[in-house]
């Protein structure tokens, strides 16, 4: 791709040229909505590891499942969270800068390399976003997550 076609290209393009494409979004599973906007600003409710199929990514990093899988549960959400952020009104091109991405992740008492399983989610929105992807971040880390997922991931964008 030439510097003038990435200037144009959609957060969708380049999605595609990741071999990534958006996902389809679930109704919510309680008593709240997967997304809103508040002024210029889409929050995301928190994007679980559900796949057609059921739930991906149960365990806990640094015991059933390595930080490299970890890694991939937070990529994961990340595209959840950006399929989240696109259903309001396909406002991914929209996005003007992302403001802040919040998670959790499920480790183990004795793990020592959990800060590096977050890295999924931090190259996926900088790849599809660039600068516009630099974020506040924040993590916390349990040793107990809902349902036994080993990540949840937050999205605040703010769109134009």
């Amino acid at each position: 791709m030439k510097l003038g076609d990435a200037m144009r290209a959609t957060p969708e393009d380049r999605l595609l040229e990741l071999d990534f494409e958006l996902l389809p979004v679930p109704d919510a599973v309680a008593d709240f909505v997967a997304h809103a906007q508040i002024a210029d600003i889409i929050y995301a409710s928190g994007a679980l590891p559900w796949i057609i199929g059921g739930l991906r990514s149960a365990g806990l990093i640094g015991g059933t499942l390595t930080v490299e899988q970890g890694d991939a549960a937070f990529q994961l959400l990340a595209l959840k969270g950006l399929s989240l952020l696109n259903c309001p009104k396909g406002d991914l091109p929209k996005i003007k800068f992302v403001r802040r991405v919040e998670g959790a992740g499920g480790v183990t008492a004795d793990s020592d390399e959990m800060s590096r399983a977050p890295s999924g989610a931090s190259h996926l929105r900088n790849k599809v976003f660039g600068e516009k992807g630099a974020r506040l971040q924040m993590i916390y880390f349990n040793q107990s997550m809902p349902l036994r997922i080993a990540a949840l991931v937050i999205f605040w964008t703010e769109v134009e």
